[in-house]
């Protein structure tokens, strides 16, 4: 089988300026918040517990593959691109 993924702090999940990061209940946990924050200066690191998931070998970043982010509506005109966003008017 899949061997556990308890103790891998690298499979943190980003979403914009959150970081999502697995903690075990270890005496390492915190030395792992800590230094995320230190190389992600601004983003906001909020740990969650997830020591049933690690068993299945894989943590956060894993289970997000299937997600995904709003697309933004494609133009048929431009050849099926994706459309820019309204422009505000200036004078108005």
């Amino acid at each position: 089988g899949i061997p556990s993924a308890t103790g891998n702090y690298l499979n943190f999940l980003r979403v914009g300026g959150l970081v999502v990061l697995p903690t075990y209940g270890l005496p390492e946990d915190g030395a792992a918040r800590r230094r995320l924050v230190d190389l992600l200066p601004g983003a906001e690191v909020v740990p969650l517990r997830c020591e049933e998931l690690a068993r299945d070998g894989g943590v956060l970043n894993c289970v997000a593959w299937t997600l995904r982010a709003a697309a933004p509506p494609l133009d048929p005109v431009a050849g099926g691109r994706p459309m820019a966003p309204p422009h505000e008017d200036a004078d108005e």
